[in-house]
């Protein structure tokens, strides 16, 4: 991203795998105080998808975005499973995700939805 950006933006990254979406809020709630509105925050991942905690999980998301109104919030939704079969529940799961992720981008201005689509092999 820093490539495609040029020398006049930082890029930062904050990984944590495993982590629950509690858990991932709270890190970023505190590294989020010393953005502008210049700023933009890239989202994604959730652990727990695939055990029905998306509702949980949008629990959060939905109170970050609400408390980061004046920033700019790009929500990168969750690619489907390739190894159970396209019908299985966990597949439902994600799509139901990624649908309320839509719901958010569209009651918020200041948040985008990237929609990835990947392949297998990726």
């Amino acid at each position: 991203m820093q490539d495609k950006l040029g020398p006049d933006c930082l890029v930062s990254s904050f990984v944590k795998p495993g982590a629950q979406m509690s858990e991932i809020t709270s890190k970023a709630s505190e590294e989020i105080k010393s953005m502008t509105s210049d700023d933009v925050i890239v989202w994604g991942g959730i652990k727990y998808i695939g055990k029905n905690n998306t509702k949980g999980a949008m629990k959060y998301v939905i109170n970050f975005v609400n408390e980061n109104k004046d920033k700019n919030i790009v929500l990168i939704n969750s690619p489907q499973r390739h190894y159970p079969i396209p019908t299985s529940c966990v597949n439902k799961e994600v799509l139901y995700y990624n649908k309320q992720l839509g719901k958010v981008t569209k009651l918020k201005p200041n948040v985008k939805l990237l929609e990835i689509k990947l392949v297998r092999n990726y």
